[in-house]
């Protein structure tokens, strides 16, 4: 497979430009050689600002060398000669000086490039430095002296917080307190405001002295940061002397944590307290939503009832009573009282999301006949269902396939099922509806429905070599046949036989100067340019596979997925990804910590394709992913999550950043994973709903299902975002079995 298009191509004018061969060479790891070329184009350019960063990567190969003295040279020449590129001169020149043991002007050298770089990846490396200065005695004279006037609000919040740091190391916690304090009423639910909570915390346990916040400050703080015993401890005193809104806001904050932390009876008690206050109609239908929320988890249905009758009174339009009219429909069908569900099914009013929960209140009434072998009402709520929400196409195909079996119409289930199966072969509803048509009855009809596509025109062949593939009667040799028919299809051809191709900047160099990222990309420093890797492969689906494979090469398996996820999007229609270029699959679905991620499911005894399809779900394996939820790295843990693992691991002092190092988030997330899969005794989709929703909320859902099928379960779950978390991880979980080699791993 050629990578490099045409390296030794000369331009028949102009200079030769040594870029893509030198490319090449880094990417390859070929130093001296990479070295050799990068002088020779130096010595051959008689303008050094026309040298289009040879400077940079000149000071970076002698730096692999060990060659510090002339690497510090040719980066500080580099700076003259490419001032577009002088903040990533300044940050190897920062790494030198620490290495070198002058941490203080390392500082300085990171400082400059905080203020001089918009590049995030930069701006990482930067920090990450300016933190090691710090600890090396010379960051904090740096960091409290005068800061860039060109930074960004993150940047400058995260200075503030090392600059606290280097108050608290010298024991002044009265100035620790001021900053924090500052901090946190400026913004409290992001990566800064949770390194202040963590270090709170850890100071707690270690029975140090701690800089004295404000409780209230101090409360929403530890609730924003999902660590609820503490936010309880510090909101329930500053909540006795609060007034007006703050009181509002402190008292919901308090019975939302006390709903987080467990307990749940506690929490809809304060919650319709609460209510009964001169509020909005949409604060009284919101705090009335949770308290039945709260009721629901607690095992109080009939309470949880009343309080969605009572929200849906307090706000009758709008977000809050849709989903308190679907809840009704939830719980009074459990109940049995049918009369109450169909009533709350007709007061859902105009809009989107109205239409959306009706249609979930739909398929919860026609679920609840057909698991009760009951098949004379489905068949109108299932389509009503569909057309509320055309989304629910697949969900709804199983759902009258398994009516069609009850009426005893075999032709008409075998097409309901291959609708549910036809494109994606993974899905949860697809792989329901093969064990559906590998039963007894189905059985000889679906082989002979895949053997007759097999016969078919190609759209068709593939579609059911997909089904005969899926129901294990896929003959052999049919798939290789199948792919040799594909690659003389013009239809399908040219994107069967996609590879990797990175092609020359086209012979000679720019005669404009280019953004700076696609000119480190052009060098072959692929991690550094990362941003650059679309902008520059756009319109050309070799070009992009290639650019996903380096970048995943250096180290960035989120740009890398996304790149191949946008040639994926280009496949021809009809040309399922089973049929798509392997390079092109593993790249989609990437395995970028593989050692780690089998040896900690080895450990764990956890199934490593299902562990690295969460994390790929979590954080499309970004180690420093931080979400509006406070959760953290890979795995996305929240902090007492991670801590009560990391204890139970023999992680001792861990600390929040410890997330953002894989092998830890890793070993974390397996570790959960087991822990999820013993709880709900194997069954890997109750565990997987809980890893998003919680353990409460996967509980609730399981009793409210009649059956042990995943495809009930995953109709039952009443969240939005956990319903299409979950698809996406059981199929992620099947796409990677089927194109990586896992080895045998026993699980319980």
């Amino acid at each position: 497979m050629m990578l490099f298009a045409a390296l030794a191509l000369t331009a028949a004018l102009g200079t030769p430009d040594p870029r893509p061969v030198i490319a090449e060479q880094v990417r390859r790891g070929e130093i001296d050689a990479a070295l050799g070329e990068v002088q020779a184009g130096i010595a051959a350019d008689r303008n050094p600002a026309s040298s289009e960063g040879l400077r940079l990567l000149e000071g970076r190969l002698l730096l692999a060398k060990g060659h510090i003295d002339e690497a510090r040279r040719a980066l500080e020449r580099s700076i003259g000669d490419e001032p577009t590129l002088a903040p990533w001169a300044h940050q190897e020149l920062g790494e030198i000086e620490l290495a070198a043991g002058a941490p203080e002007r390392a500082a300085g050298r990171f400082l400059l490039v905080l203020g001089s770089s918009t590049d995030r990846r930069l701006r990482e490396r930067a920090h990450a430095g300016l933190r090691r200065s710090a600890e090396a005695g010379g960051g904090c004279r740096a960091v409290l002296g005068a800061l860039p006037s060109r930074l960004e609000r993150d940047d400058f919040r995260r200075l503030k917080l090392l600059a606290s740091e280097c108050a608290l190391a010298a024991g002044d916690l009265a100035t620790v307190a001021e900053r924090w304090k500052a901090l946190l009423v400026e913004r409290d639910d992001d990566r800064v405001a949770q390194e202040i909570v963590d270090r709170l915390a850890r100071r707690e346990l270690a029975g140090l002295p701690l800089p004295t916040l404000p409780p209230d400050r101090l409360g929403l703080a530890y609730a924003r940061q999902r660590d609820f015993e503490r936010a309880i401890r510090a909101l329930e005193p500053a909540l006795a002397s609060a007034q007006g809104p703050r009181a509002w806001e402190l008292a919901l904050t308090l019975a939302r944590s006390r709903f987080w932390a467990g307990d749940h009876l506690t929490a809809a008690r304060e919650l319709e307290r609460l209510a009964t206050q001169p509020l909005t109609a949409t604060s009284r239908a919101e705090a009335l939503f949770y308290a039945a929320r709260a009721r629901e988890l607690a095992g109080d249905a009939a309470g949880a009832l009343a309080d969605h009758r009572a929200a849906e009174l307090a706000a009758p339009r709008g977000g809050w009573s849709d989903a308190s009219r679907f809840a009704q429909v939830r719980l009074a069908s459990q109940a049995g009282d049918e009369r109450e569900a169909i009533s709350a099914i007709a007061r859902f009013g105009p809009g989107r999301d109205a239409a959306s929960a009706r249609a979930r209140s739909l398929l919860t009434l026609a679920v609840n006949d057909l698991v009760a072998g009951r098949g004379d009402r489905a068949e109108a709520w299932l389509a009503q269902a569909l057309r509320a929400e055309p989304g629910t196409d697949r969900e709804v195909a199983y759902w009258q396939g398994r009516l069609a079996e009850l009426r005893g119409r075999q032709d008409e289930a075998l097409l309901r099922y291959r609708r549910a199966f036809d494109g994606r072969p993974h899905h949860p509803f697809a792989e329901a509806a093969v064990v559906r048509l590998q039963g007894q009855t189905l059985r000889p009809s679906a082989d002979a429905s895949a053997a007759q596509l097999l016969q078919g025109d190609l759209p068709d062949r593939i579609r059911g070599a997909d089904l005969a593939r899926a129901l294990g009667s896929l003959a052999t040799g049919a798939g290789d046949r199948l792919a040799q028919a594909i690659r003389s299809d013009p239809r399908y051809a040219r994107f069967a036989a996609l590879s990797p191709l990175w092609p020359p900047p086209g012979g000679t160099k720019e005669t404009t100067p280019e953004e700076p990222t696609k000119r480190l990309l052009r060098l072959g420093l692929w991690r550094e340019g990362a941003a650059a890797a679309g902008l520059l492969s756009r319109g050309d689906l070799a070009a992009a596979l290639a650019a996903s494979m380096f970048l995943l090469e250096a180290g960035e398996p989120s740009a890398a997925m996304a790149l191949a996820e946008r040639v994926g999007g280009a496949a021809p229609r009809g040309l399922g990804e089973s049929q798509w270029p392997l390079v092109l699959r593993r790249l989609v679905l990437p395995l970028p910590y593989r050692e780690r991620l089998l040896a900690a499911a080895t450990r764990h005894r956890v199934d490593p394709a299902l562990l690295a399809a969460i994390l790929r779900e979590e954080s499309r394996f970004d180690p420093r992913a931080f979400s509006p939820a406070a959760a953290r790295g890979l795995g996305q843990f929240v902090l007492p999550t991670a801590r009560r693992l990391a204890a139970q691991l023999g992680l001792t002092d861990f600390a929040a950043s410890a997330l953002d190092q894989p092998d830890v988030a890793i070993e974390l997330a397996a570790a959960h994973l087991a822990e999820l899969l013993e709880r709900f005794e194997g069954r890997p989709e109750l565990a997987v709903a809980a890893y998003n929703a919680g353990e409460p909320q996967a509980e609730a859902w399981a009793r409210s299902c009649r059956t042990a099928e995943t495809a009930e379960l995953l109709s039952r779950v009443s969240f939005r975002e956990t319903r299409g978390y979950l698809a996406r991880v059981l199929e992620a979980r099947g796409r990677y079995r089927e194109i990586a080699d896992w080895p045998s791993i026993p699980t319980p």
